[in-house]
């Protein structure tokens, strides 16, 4: 083989050779240099979004565990929303949709894990332990335990790979973990490299074109455009190290089409490419600021801001202030009949009417779900109530006219500063305790705060505390009371309602310690307690009236919901011999908000092995004859506020005679609650009702 040296070659050629060595080497360097200072730059603002995403997320889980704190909603709940809020609505196949709140990149999402490395809400991972999940790559790293450390160390990010969602491919994955002290959970924003540096990759791939093109024309230059080379190479340099320190110009372009005119172009469209990658960043971090201050679906300020305004005025204010609290009545069941869909519509067209009516002289904010806040100053009394009444009127009439719903209602409460309090926190918290009042009296009206409110919250708190131990020890026992046929006088059967004496607080109304429990998270082991009690006392039951006697047993929504409550039901049957078909479970209309086919497959599931499905306090919520046809149930108990009504007006026992007539053509037996007088009974067996249940027959009594 022919050895060359380099002085045979003439001088054009060693030109030629030098300048495309020159060439290949730097633009080669540049190219690099660009793609790992863009990639870089863009890592870093991917990072930064996910802390502010975390940051975001402990203030929406913040607000939600206050509102639970102040008892304007079930923990279960909150926590529900949170992950809709977080992730997506959950999938009848247990995963949830990528939902983002803000943009964490094509494959990002948020998770939340307990302490022991519990998926607390994952897409695809809920519910199961990943404490010891490690690196696909790294066998000896534990990322949820870095991630759950780095958490508790006040947050850190955690670098790994892991596999895209839904896919078996596998990329670089990063993390930021911070510790939220009111639920004691891990809270982290995950995305993939990938996503926030494609823009990089973009680069990259314009500089080699660029490359290949100028080492190809660079082999037939000639020394004469070497000055002109070398001056914008030196102008591409600058600019490299402009952009190291964050200034990320163009160049002059060189107009004419050679490969210096390529360079100087394909520079040009790398900083092009930052510049639009960095806006994205900069309008998602604007965004996340947003989001912390402004409701998104309302357009109005949240809690944050309101309570940053409201304080700021408090500290140079020498008048009267006022805060209003605005609750739409019944909206879970308002959305599970329309929609959520409608019910965003309905929740927007609130906050247009406030902001219109109320314009610029108070401050309008929406707190969460359904609720609204009012700061108003320097009004009197009864100028706020006209004022209310009057935003009322006007809301009605602006959702009257986009035709979603008729007969909305609002739960409306008042506190007034310097009175109740001198910090928003405390006049929203006295808010709180007066809706908590206005919900439980149903009153419409606009109610002002008055200490007498708090004194029967504490006392509810204080009440809740003996509850659970009431129910450890069985303190909880069973009264029954007569379903009675009225034709032949017989007791047909009896219904199971609790009751309570407390050694501490004495006697305690069903009516105060049943939404005590729930709201206790105790429903499940209460359920529980009250079917084995009562199943255990059938044989008494036989004994004291007959054989073919039926027990009715109240059940709750979630009780029901909950996956081993059909096995519970079974069980219970077996282990005290009770024919299943002397057993009537009862249910609400509200158990049927939730998963309506889920709730069918359960029904059947009892139906099978003999139990009586039956539909207690129908006629007491918004679309109680929707679900007729899809329920296969056995009995129809109409509620006492329907009886009530019968004597004295006319349409209402025509409308209890349809009901009647509904069930006889679904084959339901259908039974009357709280009939307590003669003439009742009397309208109630013109309607063809025999099954009757109230006080003219029996009261509850203990076995």
């Amino acid at each position: 083989m022919r050895q060359y040296k380099w002085n045979q070659f003439t001088l054009n050629k060693r030109l030629l050779l030098f300048i495309s060595i020159l060439m290949l080497i730097s633009t080669t360097t540049l190219g690099f240099s660009g793609y790992a200072i863009a990639k870089q730059q863009l890592d870093e603002k991917g990072e930064t979004i996910l802390k502010n995403s975390v940051k975001m997320a402990r203030m929406i889980i913040s607000t939600k565990y206050d509102q639970v704190l102040s008892g304007q909603i079930e923990e279960q709940d909150a926590i529900e929303e949170l992950k809709e809020t977080l992730s997506g609505v959950m999938q009848k196949d247990g995963t949830r949709k990528l939902h983002h709140l803000v943009d964490l990149g094509k494959n990002g999402y948020f998770m939340i894990y307990d302490l022991d490395g519990n998926e607390v809400m994952h897409p695809m991972l809920e519910g199961q332990n990943v404490l010891d999940v490690r690196d696909v790559y790294d066998d000896g790293f534990y990322l949820v335990k870095d991630q759950i450390k780095k958490g508790l160390s006040g947050g850190g990010f955690t670098h790994y790979s892991w596999a895209y969602p839904h896919s078996s491919e596998i990329g670089k994955k990063v993390t930021y973990s911070e510790y939220d002290g009111n639920w004691r959970w891990i809270i982290i924003a995950s995305a993939y490299t990938s996503d926030f540096n494609q823009g990089a990759y973009g680069i990259i791939k314009v500089i080699l074109v660029v490359s290949f093109v100028l080492l190809a024309i660079g082999i037939i230059g000639s020394i004469m455009f070497v000055v002109r080379i070398t001056k914008p190479i030196g102008q591409v340099f600058n600019g490299m190290k402009a952009v190291e320190m964050g200034v990320y110009a163009s160049i002059d372009a060189e107009t004419a089409k050679d490969e210096i005119g390529m360079l100087t172009s394909g520079y040009n469209q790398m900083v092009s490419a930052i510049n639009e990658a960095k806006t994205h960043l900069d309008e998602q971090a604007k965004h996340i600021r947003y989001l912390a201050f402004y409701d998104e679906l309302s357009g109005l300020p949240n809690r944050n801001q309101l309570k940053e305004e409201v304080n700021s005025r408090l500290t140079n204010m020498d008048f009267i202030g006022t805060l209003v609290q605005i609750d739409v009545v019944d909206f879970k069941m308002i959305n599970s009949t329309i929609g959520y869909e409608n019910g965003n519509t309905i929740l927007q067209q609130i906050g247009r009417a406030l902001s219109n009516i109320l314009g610029d002289v108070q401050y309008v904010a929406r707190m969460s779900g359904n609720e609204f806040c009012i700061w108003t100053e320097g009004l009197k009394p009864e100028a706020i109530e006209t004022m209310l009444v009057t935003l009322k009127i006007f809301i009605k009439k602006q959702l009257l006219q986009i035709d979603i719903i008729q007969g909305i209602e609002f739960y409306c409460v008042l506190v007034n500063y310097p009175a109740h309090g001198d910090t928003f926190e405390a006049l929203y918290n006295k808010t709180s305790i007066a809706m908590k009042y206005a919900k439980v009296a149903k009153s419409f009206h606009v109610i002002p705060y008055d200490a007498i409110m708090e004194e029967s919250f504490e006392k509810e708190m204080q009440m809740r505390k003996y509850l659970k131990m009431a129910i450890e020890q069985g303190e909880i026992t069973i009264a029954y009371q007569n379903k009675v046929d009225s034709s032949t006088k017989e007791v047909v059967g009896v219904e199971a309602l609790a009751r309570w004496h407390s050694p501490t607080l004495g006697a305690v109304s069903p009516v105060v310690f049943i939404p005590a429990i729930q709201k206790t998270n105790s429903t499940i082991e209460f359920g529980c307690y009250i079917l084995r009690k009562v199943l255990g006392d059938y044989t008494g039951l036989q004994k004291k009236f007959h054989d073919e006697i039926t027990v009715s047993i109240n059940i709750s929504p979630l009780f029901f919901m909950e996956k081993s409550f059909v096995s519970r039901v079974e069980e219970g049957i077996k282990k005290f011999n009770v024919p299943a078909n002397k057993i009537i479970l009862e249910i609400t209309e509200d158990i049927l908000i939730d998963d309506l086919d889920y709730i069918l497959s359960v029904i059947d599931e009892l139906r099978r092995m003999g139990v009586k499905i039956s539909l207690d306090d129908f006629g007491t919520r918004y679309s109680s004859l929707n679900y007729l046809k899809s329920l296969k149930i056995d009995e129809l108990k109409i509620d006492k506020s329907f009886v009530d009504q019968i004597l004295t007006d006319e349409k209402a026992f025509q409308m209890f005679k349809f009901v009647c007539n509904i069930a006889a053509v679904y084959h339901y037996d259908i039974i009357a609650e709280g009939v307590e007088t003669i003439e009742q009974l009397e309208k109630i067996t013109e309607a063809g009702v025999r099954i009757i249940q109230g006080y003219l027959f029996s009261r509850p009594e203990a076995l």
